[in-house]
């Protein structure tokens, strides 16, 4: 849960983002038939029908297993890096 933003192109803030997406099935795109690379959607991700209660159930759980950002002195040193030190 401490790698947000969320998906590849990071479209969602939160966790809760991904949940409704995949509970509505996924995303619904209109293909471009010209475009060998145009995304489409898997026709095995069908939706999950998840109430909201089960939705807070399930980012409850997914926080609850997600451990805290790493420390230490990797951490030093990855900063370093990203400052350039």
């Amino acid at each position: 849960m401490n790698s947000k933003p969320w998906m590849h192109n990071g479209v969602f803030p939160s966790i809760a983002g991904v949940l409704n997406i995949y509970n509505a099935g996924g995303f619904v795109f209109n293909k471009d038939p010209n475009d060998p690379l145009s995304p489409q959607t898997s026709k095995i991700l069908q939706p999950l029908s998840l109430t909201s209660k089960e939705k807070k159930a399930l980012e409850a759980f997914l926080h609850s297993i997600t451990s805290a950002p790493a420390a230490g002195p990797h951490k030093t040193f990855i900063v370093q890096e990203l400052n350039g030190a």
